[in-house]
């Protein structure tokens, strides 16, 4: 498989808005989440958005709710995440500094 693929969650937690961006790149063996095993990235049958293909929206209309920490899905191989998100302005300090690396389960900040 040759082509980047992303999956772009999109939600609100108490603070406001977030998103959250799994990027598959080249050779990535799919993206997958925990919640929805009807979900099917990698698929070379699929005509990708650039070479004329669509792309592909799914809404869930009930609420996935997660606790702090809780799994999300995750990549057949490795990859990358990126998250956006609002945090309060006044009391949240970050755990992690520019150029850190990142496992899976450490925690971003705290709210004080």
């Amino acid at each position: 498989f040759s082509i980047n693929e992303r999956l772009v969650l999109t939600g609100s937690w108490k603070f406001g808005h977030m998103n959250m961006v799994a990027v598959a790149a080249a050779n990535v063996g799919g993206i997958y989440l925990d919640w929805d095993e009807r979900l099917k990235t990698n698929r070379l049958r699929d005509v990708v958005s650039h070479c004329g293909g669509d792309v592909s929206t799914k809404q869930f209309h009930d609420p996935v709710k997660l606790a702090p920490g809780a799994p999300v899905g995750g990549f057949r191989l490795g990859s990358t995440v990126v998250m956006v998100f609002e945090v309060p302005k006044d009391n949240f300090k970050w755990s992690v500094n520019v150029g850190d690396k990142i496992k899976v389960g450490e925690t971003l900040g705290l709210v004080e």
